[in-house]
Formats: C-alpha cells, structure tokens, sequence
C-alpha cells in the first residue's frame, strides 16, 4: 500500500482563533449547551491517519484528498513522501 505522509510543519504564529479552528478540525470537540452535549468529529477520527508525531501523520493515498483539503484551506505548508508497506 501507498501512503503519503503529510506533515503540517511550518506554521508561523498563527493567531489562536485560526490555530483552534485547525486543530478542531482535526480532533474534533465537545461543547455543552443549556445541558445538552453536542459533539463534532474531527478529520482525524473520519479517515484512516496513524499520528507519527507531533506534526507528521501518516495518511491513506485514498484518503489524502480530504486530509490536503483541510491543509489547503487553512494555507498550512505540508510536504508528503510516498511510504510502501
């Protein structure tokens, strides 16, 4: 199998309203309102990604396509590298 690993490095000071909304779109989040749970799933939890470290995932090429989208729009640099195993 392929996979591409994408690493989502270089990040300069972001502001932190732009670093939550990456990071909530990766993880996912919980919020609680008038005692009701509302929960968001985060790109992380939806595809297949195995976390390498703290910037490096490693990404099915079948599922790269969303992975990249969600770095696009956020204009995070990434570098990918083809992996066989």
């Amino acid at each position: 199998m392929n996979y591409p690993i994408g690493a989502s490095s270089g990040v300069l000071n972001p502001t932190r309203n732009k670093k939550m909304r990456l990071i909530r779109g990766l993880y996912g989040y919980e919020t609680v309102k008038n005692d009701k749970k509302y929960r968001k799933k985060g790109l992380l939890e939806e595809i297949k990604v195995e976390k390498i470290g703290p910037t490096n995932f490693i990404v099915l090429m079948e599922e790269f396509g969303k992975f990249k989208s969600l770095l696009k729009s956020h204009k995070i640099p990434y570098k990918t590298k083809e992996l066989v195993i």
